[in-house]
């Protein structure tokens, strides 16, 4: 069933290709757009009152950062998530963030993790304060901030790339198993990530990260199987 495009505003935008691109991501990732809703491309162009060129291009952007399917001859589809789909995104999260771990002590760029991880920790303690759609929201982008914060310290820009791509693909997931009341949990696994860069201790760190990213896919998995095997 197709998901009406709600609360757009025309563009006026030079580049409207990367203004409907932010746009589309947007509404994706706050979960306006649900898993399966098929995007009308005349209809999103009215809606943001550009032609359908942009539009075109910024689904195909979409489809490249897995967040839509683009299906010939039925149309462009938000992407769902399986349980297989989510093995393979920890699977590889997991190798990403310890390889980054381990790069960050070996570059000597502890302190810089440290500094990122302050506001972020912050941010989602307030977070943790209230208990709508707005909170686990703003709670998850934080909590994608923190992870990626460790991996940006390595200054692979690649690796940054491509693990920034794979924390988008479960956004609306992450969203789902907070509402479920975990985001204390994660916090508090977040606080032992935090003290074990602060002892400079990487086996820690490792063990930290490891049992985190293990427990979440668990979660993401057991809401996945109650919402009938897709997010």
């Amino acid at each position: 069933m197709e998901n009406p495009l709600i609360s757009y505003q025309p563009l006026n935008y030079v580049d409207l290709t990367e203004q409907t691109y932010r746009v589309l991501k947007e509404k994706i990732l706050q979960g306006e757009l649900k898993p399966g809703a098929q995007i009308s491309v005349p209809g999103t162009a009215v809606a943001l009152g550009v032609s359908r060129t942009p539009v075109n291009d910024a689904l195909k952007r979409l489809a490249n950062d897995g967040l839509v399917e683009i299906v010939p001859r039925q149309g462009t589809f938000v992407t769902e998530l399986t349980a297989r789909d989510v093995a393979e995104i920890f699977d590889m999260r997991l190798m990403i963030e310890l390889y980054a771990a381990e790069t960050v002590f070996a570059n000597g760029a502890v302190e810089q993790v440290l500094a990122a991880f302050q506001p972020l920790m912050s941010g989602m303690q307030q977070a943790l304060a209230g208990d709508d759609f707005q909170d686990h929201e703003a709670f998850s982008r934080h909590d994608q901030d923190f992870h990626t914060a460790v991996v940006t310290a390595t200054g692979n820009n690649r690796l940054i790339r491509t693990y920034t791509q794979l924390h988008a693909n479960t956004h609306g997931a992450r969203i789902h198993y907070l509402a479920s009341g975990d985001a204390q949990a994660t916090q508090h696994e977040h606080r032992a990530i935090v003290a074990a860069f602060h002892a400079g201790d990487l086996d820690a760190v490792k063990h930290a990260l490891h049992a985190h990213i293990t427990r979440v896919q668990h979660k993401i998995l057991e809401v996945l199987e109650k919402r009938g095997g897709k997010l």
